[in-house]
């Protein structure tokens, strides 16, 4: 039947266990009523016993779980309640075989259940005690994933809040900004102003420094020139004393001569003291063009200060588009993972509907063949009185009983291929589910950061 898979599959070693050690392992460590004259002497329906409590403990299934076989099957047989039985023991007997390949004994056939022999049977025990233990110690890595996928929802249940939290902060940002614009629409309003005040000042300020400079000039020019009309003013004085010794006394002349000298030095007196206004005059203009340089001075640290301020409000600017425009991207993401999400539970939806409508069904066909089954049993209480005569057709549906159950076995293939399907569209979509957690989990981080800078 499945010959072809089982060629593919690697062969598992494991110990052959001696007789008292397999009956003590299955009774203690499986749980299994287990005796050594089933090891020795085994029957088909001790050994069918033994291996439905296996299926329960390693695949939570038991013979009864196929009590009821499936409908489409009982449907394409002519006699459907001569076969329930032998469909429900096939069906258990296709899972037994699949355990027994997963525990690494790929010699299991009917022959095991119907007439099991001695060194089979010790084989098998021993190949599912070896698993047994095998799966005992890989069930805390089991409980640890378990945990660890927990923890995993509750860190994605947090994320969330925090995903949350995150955007509230950021529209509040946002309304604060929305707020503030209009003062800082002031501000930079005030700023111009004063940058054009700072403007003026500074031409202003250029003007009086050139001008200050010009009497600053002048003021030396006529200081040399006071000091040299000093200089003259001493040398003639000199010169008179010297002189005065060779002058011929006449007082009309001396008289005149004084008279003429005082006049001249009136003349200097005066022109020194309007020289001396002035250079006074210059000295307070300087000394108000200081105090203009200071004010200019300190307009200038002012500006100075002013373009920093809002250089400082330019780069918070682009850092806040930069942000808002990060936070639109994740939230975009945001949106198109919660799409996907909605599309999952979609499917998930259909798939329960699905199900639902499966068994709805299925409840109706059981119901019909119940009934159906009643009225045979009624027809064949009827016609038992006649079984001698029928009893070759009888022996034509006993034939026609083993090519139905060929085709069951066909149509058992059949099913565990769409099972298989099944598996595989199973785990893809918990593949699926896996990178959708993992993108959450990412874009959670993302905004963490992104707001944790924001924020600083």
């Amino acid at each position: 039947m499945e010959s072809a898979n089982d060629k593919k599959k690697p062969s598992f070693s494991y110990p052959l266990l001696k007789p008292p050690e397999v009956t003590r392992c299955m009774n203690e460590c499986l749980q299994v009523p287990f005796t050594d004259d089933d090891l020795s002497k085994p029957n088909g329906p001790r050994m069918l016993n033994v291996y439905e409590g296996i299926t329960e403990i390693f695949m939570g299934i038991s013979r009864d779980s196929y009590a009821h076989p499936n409908f489409a099957v009982l449907e394409m047989l002519d006699y459907p309640d001569l076969h329930v039985d032998a469909i429900a023991f096939m069906a258990f007997y296709r899972q037994l075989l699949k355990l027994m390949a997963k525990v690494g004994y790929e010699d299991f056939s009917l022959r095991d259940l119907q007439k099991p022999e001695p060194g089979h049977v010790r084989r098998i025990c021993s190949a599912i005690i070896n698993f047994a233990k095998f799966r005992e110690e890989r069930m805390s890595v089991f409980e640890a994933c378990t945990q660890k996928t927990d923890e995993l929802n509750d860190q994605r249940m947090q994320l969330q809040t925090a995903n949350a939290e995150l955007a509230e902060r950021v529209n509040s940002i946002r309304l604060k900004r929305a707020e503030e614009e209009p003062a800082v629409q002031k501000l930079k309003e005030a700023n111009s102003v004063l940058l054009g005040e700072l403007r003026e000042l500074k031409r202003q300020q250029t003007t009086l420094t050139n001008e200050m400079e010009s009497r600053k000039k002048e003021k030396t020019e006529m200081t040399d020139t006071m000091t040299n009309n000093h200089l003259l003013i001493a040398n003639v004085k000199q010169e008179c004393v010297r002189l005065r010794s060779r002058i011929v006394v006449s007082p009309d002349k001396l008289k005149q001569a004084l008279v003429d000298m005082n006049a001249s030095l009136v003349a200097e007196k005066s022109n020194v003291q309007a020289l001396e206004k002035k250079a006074r005059d210059i000295q307070a203009r300087i000394d108000v063009m200081h105090l203009v340089e200071q004010e200019v001075s300190t307009s200038i640290k002012l500006l100075t200060e002013c373009e920093e301020q809002k250089n400082k409000f330019e780069e918070q600017q682009t850092t806040v588009a930069t942000e808002r425009d990060s936070a639109a991207r994740r939230e975009a993401e945001l949106r198109e993972l919660n799409i996907k999400e909605h599309s999952m539970k979609r499917q998930l939806l259909n798939s329960q509907e699905k199900l639902t409508r499966l068994q709805k069904y299925a409840s109706t066909k059981r119901t019909t063949l119940e009934a159906r089954l009643v009225k045979l049993r009624e027809e064949y209480g009827a016609s038992h009185t006649e079984r001698a005569a029928t009893q070759s057709k009888m022996d034509e549906c006993m034939a026609a009983s083993q090519e139905v159950e060929e085709k069951s076995f066909e149509l058992m293939r059949s099913i565990d291929a769409e099972m298989t399907s099944r598996q595989s569209d199973f785990t893809r979509v918990k593949s699926q589910l896996e990178l959708y957690m993992d993108e959450m989990r990412a874009a959670m981080q993302s905004d963490t950061h992104i707001m944790a800078s924001v924020t600083i």
